[in-house]
């Protein structure tokens, strides 16, 4: 089953999203350049390698394009990557566009670390490890879907994107709390009201979630023809 179709060479809006996933890159290249001239003690080798992976993933995806621009290949090896071109590129495109996002996001950790505060938890961490892990898994489970309609990949679909408002709304809550609760001193009532009614509507949203995915579950499970 081939998928990504939209993001094939021939596709007549291909020159578009090669551009647009370019684009991508430069925003975790221009703030990882500007994080390593802002950094005191110089750039660590964190940034370094963001740095040289940005670089790395833009080089790869401009070759690619480029090599299908050629009108002769000298090699028998390019040759063949372009005869194949349906296979790869559009999974290249794919992968080089979540890579991006990964990077965009691991810039921001790396930022907020250094800041310290709530990223002390071990917890808000693995927190936004899992999201944006979750990310491509959403992407890739939402295109499976819309090729086979299957149930399976449908459930997938929906428990990646549940997932994902689970941890967006944990997230929230603990950089709301970092920021709203005092350092030292007792927790005025009128704040301990507010972080409750929060509290109680996190808890709700999650509790849907997990109804709403529970619910498809059962469903799927009762529908003939489905394991």
């Amino acid at each position: 089953m081939q998928l990504f179709l939209y993001n094939r060479i021939t596709d007549r809006h291909a020159l578009s999203r090669f551009r647009l996933t370019l684009r991508m890159g430069l925003f975790p290249l221009l703030v990882t350049l500007v994080m390593m001239f802002a950094m005191p003690a110089g750039p660590g080798p964190d940034l370094w390698c963001m740095f040289g992976l940005t670089i790395g993933l833009e080089l790869i995806l401009w070759g690619a394009h480029a090599l299908h621009r050629e009108p002769a290949v000298v090699s028998r090896w390019g040759n063949r990557l372009k005869a194949t071109s349906d296979a790869w590129y559009p999974l290249l495109v794919f992968s080089v566009q979540n890579l991006f996002i990964l990077l965009t996001i691991a810039v921001f950790w790396l930022t907020l670390r250094k800041l310290g505060g709530v990223l002390a938890s071990p917890w808000v961490n693995i927190n936004i490890l899992l999201l944006a892990l979750l990310i491509p898994a959403h992407r890739f489970a939402k295109e499976l879907m819309s090729r086979t309609n299957d149930l399976t990949h449908v459930f997938w679909e929906k428990a990646c994107r549940y997932l994902m408002v689970i941890l967006g709304t944990t997230l929230a809550m603990a950089f709301w709390l970092d920021y709203v609760l005092p350092q030292t001193g007792p927790i005025a009532p009128e704040l301990m009201f507010r972080i409750l009614i929060l509290s109680v509507s996190a808890s709700l949203v999650i509790l849907v979630c997990v109804a709403l995915l529970l619910d498809f579950w059962f469903r799927r499970k009762n529908t003939p023809g489905v394991k």
